[in-house]
């Protein structure tokens, strides 16, 4: 279906292809936010843990300390 699609884009112009146009205008902003995505999440921590047998101190915010003690 991709190839008979290509080739009716080469050979007739991509006025011959329904919504051509739009999606050639929305692939670069789909590129764009992709791009954005990867770039602003961060680096992987990819160290495991050891945690077996150790205690552990979570600090918390003060409101959620109250919640927690009612």
């Amino acid at each position: 279906m991709v190839v008979p699609l290509i080739a009716q884009g080469f050979w007739g112009g991509l006025s011959t292809i329904p919504y051509a146009y739009t999606v050639l205008k929305t692939i670069p902003w789909i590129a764009l936010v992709i791009l954005l995505k990867v770039y602003f999440e961060g680096s992987k921590n990819r160290s495991e843990r050891v945690m077996h047998g150790k205690v552990v101190m979570v600090t918390v915010s003060d409101a959620i300390q109250r919640a927690m003690v009612k």
